[in-house]
């Protein structure tokens, strides 16, 4: 047993270096870097629903309500994945076939991020929570719209900036 952790230690590295730590690992991990900059600002991104109703009425949800179901922890990942602002270029979605084999939630989850609109399922389900959530209103367009928070904590007092990031938006029919 001793060998083959000493033996899994520099496999483990490559690893490490080629596709980010992985999860479980042998090693703890660096916990390198904190949310402050060099500038003394925190970066934090965040998004906002803006549902458009066939009446014309605009209305916000929170990702909060829209994810209600889902547990809370996964609430960001399950926004950032799903619904994250359209890629301005394609990630490379080159993959050995070793690769492939030994990560496929990798390469799928590449090529969902490279997609330019939503795939019908997550689609169908987006408007079946709108229909939950609204249920006595037609809901025409959902547009998710990203932006970063920033504060600078060196400023007195401390400062907060709102940037947009960009958007997301799905229409139905």
């Amino acid at each position: 047993m001793f060998l083959a952790v000493i033996l899994w230690m520099p496999l483990q590295y490559l690893v490490t270096a080629r596709y980010g730590e992985p999860y479980p690992a042998l090693a703890m991990p660096s916990f390198a870097g904190t949310l402050i900059d060099r500038g003394g600002n925190i970066r934090i991104a965040n998004v906002g629903c803006k549902v458009l109703l066939r009446s014309g009425a605009v209305a916000w949800t929170s990702a909060y309500d829209l994810l209600s179901e889902a547990p809370s922890a996964y609430h960001d990942l399950i926004m950032t994945h799903m619904f994250g602002p359209a890629p301005t270029k394609p990630p490379a979605l080159r993959a050995g076939r070793f690769t492939a084999l030994l990560f496929p939630g990798r390469i799928l989850g590449r090529y969902r991020q490279a997609q330019k609109k939503l795939d019908p399922q997550t689609k169908d389900w987006l408007r079946s929570r709108m229909e939950a959530l609204y249920p006595s209103q037609r809901v025409t367009e959902v547009t998710f719209v990203w932006y970063a928070q920033i504060f600078n904590l060196k400023q007195v007092p401390p400062t907060i900036v709102t940037q947009p990031i960009g958007i997301r938006q799905v229409h139905f029919q």
